[in-house]
């Protein structure tokens, strides 16, 4: 089965079984992992995030385990600030809604409160709203109000360029509480009302008492998967626990309109390696015939590309300037980028002012990613 960046070590593996299998397999992983004698004080983020899952899933069996309190204690620190975020968001919401804006909420807010068991399960580190893009500068305003600031804008860029460059942008507080604003769902998909489909279906959701819209079901785990296939993610555990819980929970979901969206987003045959890797590491009930058929769909260079770009693009100079290109083609209007064509693009994602500035900005970059290059080289004859 082919790694798309993003596969869980054999480690992790065993960590997932604890989290998510029955209750004797389970526990058996969990000791198979503990006698490795890893301890809790030097867990990468991957890990971390399995643990009140495991708490959840094993909490009976554990009550002599050494580490059965700080499981706990992770678990009901995810409980108590994944209803901060709520407590934030339907703040946020109440403006929005008084000013006409629709919103949907994406990716953790679902997860936790609509298919884990309680948001105890959900490890978060922000929240993320989508708005349609005509709304995007309105909703900014809104959060500048209520104290979010900015975070990962380059000090030359402007905002008409974020908005042209990027699918979203995070916003903080001065409690640290992050907000992530999405005007397109994906990156590497611009075009004019490419998102409609999840504004369509789009379900309603009841957390803590208050009433949301979120995806469907089938689109939610598209999301998933789709963020599942980005090497960039701080963690390689997250996207199979919310995938396999979707399943369990939604087990008749809408699977041509999943099939329909992952074709459509050129994103078919990468799709059906994460599905494949769920039917046979945690027997996900999905059916053959939705894999046969995602592997089979949008093959050919461009997909190739595509897809070698998402597996590397955070450590390879060439891939993030693919990326670029993607994108620019991907958008709603590709030819107005302040002049340029392209390279007009390339001056807004890099916050250049002007395009007789380009060069400059080029020789700047490519003398970075050749620094990185040699550093790395050094690094490994070192090792």
């Amino acid at each position: 089965m082919k790694d798309h960046g993003n596969w869980p070590t054999p480690v992790h593996g065993l960590l997932l079984k604890a989290a998510l299998g029955d209750t004797e397999d389970a526990l058996e992983a969990w000791i198979t992992w503990r006698r490795r004698a890893i301890s809790l004080d030097h867990i990468d983020v991957s890990t971390y995030r399995l643990l009140p899952i495991i708490w959840r899933n094993l909490s009976g069996k554990l009550s002599s385990d050494e580490d059965a309190k700080r499981l706990r204690g992770v678990y009901k620190r995810t409980w108590l600030k994944n209803h901060a975020f709520l407590h934030a968001m339907t703040s946020l919401a109440g403006d929005l809604e008084r000013a006409g804006i629709p919103m949907l909420v994406v990716k953790g807010l679902p997860q936790a409160f609509s298919y884990y068991a309680d948001a105890g399960q959900r490890v978060m580190n922000d929240m993320d709203l989508l708005v349609r893009p005509n709304d995007a500068t309105a909703v900014a305003g809104i959060m500048a109000r209520r104290g979010y600031c900015q975070s990962g804008v380059l000090p030359t860029q402007t905002w008409r360029q974020v908005m042209r460059t990027r699918h979203a942008l995070a916003f903080i507080n001065e409690g640290g509480e992050e907000l992530d604003l999405h005007w397109y769902i994906l990156h590497h998909d611009a075009r004019h009302n490419v998102d409609d489909v999840f504004w369509t279906s789009s379900i309603p959701l009841e957390a803590g008492g208050v009433k949301f819209r979120a995806p469907s079901a089938a689109l939610h785990l598209f999301l998933i998967l789709a963020h599942g296939l980005n090497p960039c993610s701080s963690t390689k555990t997250q996207w199979v626990a919310d995938a396999v819980t979707v399943l369990r929970m939604k087990p008749e979901l809408d699977w041509e309109k999943f099939v329909s969206e992952a074709e459509r987003r050129k994103l078919g045959v990468p799709i059906a390696h994460c599905l494949a890797y769920l039917r046979d590491s945690h027997g996900s009930g999905v059916p053959d015939r939705i894999i046969n058929s995602l592997s089979s769909s949008n093959r050919g260079a461009g997909t190739s590309i595509r897809t070698w770009t998402m597996n590397r693009h955070c450590n390879s100079y060439l891939a993030s300037l693919i990326s670029h290109f993607i994108r620019f083609r991907r958008s709603e209007s590709p030819k107005d980028s302040a002049g340029g064509g392209f390279i007009g693009y390339l001056c807004d994602a890099w916050g250049v002012q002007s395009i007789a500035k380009f060069p400059i900005a080029l020789i700047y970059r490519l003398r970075r990613a050749v620094g990185r290059v040699t550093g790395h080289r050094a690094q490994e004859r070192m090792e």
